[in-house]
């Protein structure tokens, strides 16, 4: 596998490779290094092969030529790995789409390459920089790659429609972002100063298309019906200054609190100790098409979740969980206000989000990867 990220970070690499671990695969993961991670290790069976680069946001001419360095970098080092490991199948982790490209020496000797899409990258450097003519070079771009696998794994149906829209002629397996491990056996208690409060609890990153600015306004705006409310926030991003210095000027200190990055046990702790869950996104291009892990975990621990209202999300859940405009906190504090009095109508809303999520959980997002390799 080759990921351009970090590794066990990524939680959905690592769920992958954890998943073909168990069924006697042997898998290597060549990505990124932070600084102080080890530059080999093997983690719950899977072998580790960190590269000696990290990654920063920037421009459009930032991100090309990030990936332009890794591609080369990966290159070398899955052709170095391969005359010693002799690789049966090379599974490259999108994004970018034409990483792909370097398994070219593999593709050759005739083994098999797989592209897993986790997003879509035209509609992110759309959504980011607003460029049309790059959108569609990259639409071009992400059409030959999936082509040129032999097999496709993205996240989603509805990216899958949007892949098959475009061209790609591929077999797409959809293997979702559900949790791999059971988390009904999660156990924690709410801390004293949480008792009483009216929680909801939002994790992940802090960009802008994140829409945290509206949940703020929202509670800003349902303060004084629900003096209890609370919102926790974990996570980092761009614009984590930026919503710090808006609950200062809204004087929301003891309604908003930033837990800064945590890791993803802490993250399971704290969405159980909450009343409900919330992804606060505006709609673009790249919302409209995302499937967060976060949504699940929400579903698997039992919690009532509120989101803006963007189509691969509403085509999974429909009416088993609240849903808001995107971008409009005055209809985000409606809804929180509606969950807060109908507490009865939330848990048949879990009742039914559970029974969608029976049909998607990770037992059988598993077998269908295994399947895909057998």
């Amino acid at each position: 596998m080759i990921v351009y990220s970090y590794y066990p970070f990524d939680v959905r690499v690592r769920k992958e490779a954890e998943a073909l671990t168990r069924h006697k695969i042997e898998v290597d993961v060549i990505c990124l290094k932070k600084k102080g991670e080890k530059t080999y290790e093997t983690i719950n069976g899977v072998n580790v092969h960190r590269l000696n680069f990290e990654t920063k946001r920037g421009s459009k001419l930032r991100y090309l030529y990030q990936y332009t360095i890794f591609n080369i970098i990966s290159f070398f080092k899955l052709n170095s790995l391969d005359r010693k490991r002799k690789y049966d199948t090379i599974h490259i982790h999108s994004l970018p789409d034409w990483l792909v490209f370097i398994a070219f020496i593999q593709k050759m000797k005739g083994k098999r390459i797989i592209l897993d899409l986790h997003e879509s990258l035209p509609e992110i450097f759309l959504a980011r920089f607003n460029s049309k003519p790059l959108a569609k070079l990259l639409e071009f771009i992400e059409n030959i790659s999936a082509n040129y696998a032999d097999q496709v794994i993205t996240v989603s149906e509805t990216l899958k429609k949007l892949f098959v829209q475009r061209g790609v002629r591929n077999n797409i397996t959809v293997i979702m972002n559900v949790p791999d491990e059971d988390l009904s056996a999660i156990k924690f208690a709410r801390p004293a100063n949480l008792k009483n409060r009216f929680v909801i609890n939002y994790s992940g990153g802090l960009n802008k298309e994140r829409g945290l600015d509206v949940a703020i306004k929202a509670i800003n705006e349902i303060k004084d019906d629900i003096p209890s409310v609370y919102l926790m926030i974990f996570g980092s991003g761009s614009e984590d200054k930026n919503l710090k210095e808006l609950v200062k000027e809204l004087k929301l200190e003891n309604y908003v609190f930033f837990g800064g990055q945590i890791s993803n046990k802490e993250v399971m702790k704290y969405t159980k100790i909450a009343d409900i869950g919330t992804i606060p996104w505006y709609s673009n291009p790249i919302t409209e098409v995302g499937m967060p892990n976060k949504l699940f975990e929400s579903i698997a621990l039992e919690k009532p979740i509120i989101c803006g209202n963007t189509k691969a999300i509403h085509d999974l859940m429909g009416d088993s969980i609240l849903f808001f405009e995107p971008g409009n906190y005055r209809d985000m504090a409606k809804q929180l206000l509606f969950a807060y009095q109908n507490k009865n109508k939330l848990k048949a809303m879990i009742t039914s989000a559970s029974k969608i999520y029976k049909n998607i959980n990770w037992n059988i997002m598993e077998k269908r990867l295994y399947n895909l390799y057998k």
